[in-house]
């Protein structure tokens, strides 16, 4: 079985590219990222994620593995991510630039696109991100 919604990515104003996560999938008991740590300054509470993206894949995939900055093996991009938990309840993942403006980025044109985030409980430590697919009617 796999836990899964949908949530949002987008490029702020600034730039910066963000994935909105949905609450009730990042609260879910079996959510892979659980070890939040406070922010330097008070902030939001945090975890750092490696985001990776594969060459002809049309999706992202994120792990705890420490990472401290961006590699490219063969066919496969990664780059430090970061998870948040916002003050406010919301959770998102801040994606680096370089990473979403990197040609084998999978989620181009667009600054707002509607994204389908998974995890399959008691599997891997891992968070998977595609292109939101609305489900077919029978």
């Amino acid at each position: 079985m796999v836990s899964e919604g949908r949530g949002r990515l987008f490029r702020r104003t600034d730039g910066k590219y963000l994935i909105y996560l949905p609450v009730y999938l990042a609260e879910d008991s079996m959510f892979p990222f659980k070890d939040f740590s406070e922010g330097a300054r008070g902030g939001a509470d945090s975890i750092s994620l490696k985001g990776t993206l594969t060459m002809g894949e049309k999706k992202l995939q994120f792990t705890s593995t420490p990472i401290t900055r961006k590699e490219t093996v063969g066919e496969t991009v990664s780059d430090k991510c970061r998870l948040f938990r916002r003050k406010d309840g919301k959770y998102l993942i801040y994606l680096s630039k370089d990473w979403c403006e990197d040609s084998m980025f999978p989620f181009k044109g667009e600054d707002s696109i509607l994204v389908k985030v998974s995890f399959k409980p008691g599997g891997a430590q891992r968070l998977i991100v595609e292109e939101w697919k609305e489900p077919e009617e029978q």
